[in-house]
């Protein structure tokens, strides 16, 4: 059986994930205290920068991600409920790649292109998330 895959459970890990990330720097403190999830997976330090520089000085950072720099989690929430939803629901507006000069890419790739994924979709037995994109991202 395939693994089940929720984004309940993809926003717990984003919250662990974020959970690390300082909101100010930490004040007088110059030693860095690595966060190791694993031993044998690279880690950021728990007290690392909270903004970075368009190119790491060593090219292998874990705390860069290239070309772009940092990858940035964007939620709205709306004032007024969305079609189809209700007033305890939000979405994730994106995960965007921030060059870290204020900028970033406005668009990914555009191959390969789809113009049927909800028939693709339910081809291959997925329509408990054709249903799910139908209630969450609803076409303006």
């Amino acid at each position: 059986m395939a693994p089940q895959f929720s984004l309940r459970g993809l926003f717990s890990h984003a919250a662990e994930f974020l959970s690390q990330v300082p909101i100010s720097p930490s004040s007088g403190s110059t030693s860095l205290t690595p966060y190791k999830p694993l031993t044998s997976a690279p880690s950021c330090p728990i007290d690392g920068p909270t903004s970075c520089v368009s190119t790491p000085e060593d090219g292998a950072s874990c705390c860069f991600v290239a070309p772009s720099g940092r990858m940035l989690l964007t939620q709205f929430w709306d004032q007024q409920v969305h079609a189809g939803g209700s007033e305890r629901d939000w979405t994730v507006h994106g995960l965007w790649p921030d060059l870290c000069d204020g900028s970033y890419k406005a668009f990914c790739g555009m191959t390969p292109h789809f113009n049927n994924i909800t028939e693709i979709l339910v081809d291959q037995g997925h329509e408990d998330l054709v249903k799910q994109m139908n209630r969450y991202w609803v076409a303006a």
